[in-house]
C-alpha cells in the first residue's frame, strides 16, 4: 500500500489553519515517517565496504554527502555487484557443466577400457591354459 506525502510541511498549523486539518495532516506526516520503502528491505554492503570499494564517494566530512544520493549510490552499487555475480554464476555452471560432460565422456572410455581388460584377461587365460596342456 503506497502512502502519499502531498502536503508541503510548511502548511502545517498555518494561519487559517482548522484543528482538524491539523490533525489530519499531523497523521499524514507519521504515515509518511513510518512509510517502509522497498529499499529498506534489501540487504545492501555496509557503508565501510561500499567507501572501501568506492574511495571516490568518500568524503573527509560526512555531513557533505546528501544521504539520498548516498543511498542511490549504494542501491547502483549493489545492483551492479549482484548482477557481476550473477554472470560470474552463469559462467561457472556452464564451466560446472562442460567439466561434468568432460567426466562422464572419460567414464564411459574408463568402462570400455575395462570391459576390453575384463576380455583381455579371459583370453590370456585360455592361452596359459592351452600352453600348460602342450608342455
Amino acid at each position: 500500500m503506497a502512502v502519499q506525502c502531498n502536503e508541503p510541511l510548511g502548511h502545517i498549523g498555518g494561519p487559517g489553519a482548522s484543528n482538524g486539518g491539523t490533525l489530519a495532516k499531523v497523521a499524514e506526516i507519521k504515515k509518511c515517517q513510518e512509510f517502509e520503502s522497498e529499499y529498506q528491505n534489501i540487504s545492501i554492503h555496509s557503508l565501510e565496504e561500499y567507501f572501501e570499494r568506492n574511495p571516490k564517494d568518500k568524503r573527509e566530512e560526512p555531513d557533505v554527502i546528501d544521504p539520498h544520493e548516498l543511498m542511490i549510490k549504494r542501491l547502483k552499487f549493489e545492483l551492479s555487484e549482484r548482477k557481476r555475480f550473477e554472470a560470474k554464476k552463469k559462467e561457472l555452471l556452464q564451466k560446472k557443466l562442460k567439466l561434468s560432460k568432460e567426466n562422464d565422456e572419460k567414464k564411459s572410455k574408463l568402462d570400455e577400457l575395462e570391459k576390453q581388460l575384463d576380455r583381455f584377461v579371459v583370453s590370456a587365460k585360455e592361452i596359459q591354459s592351452k600352453m600348460a596342456n602342450q608342455v
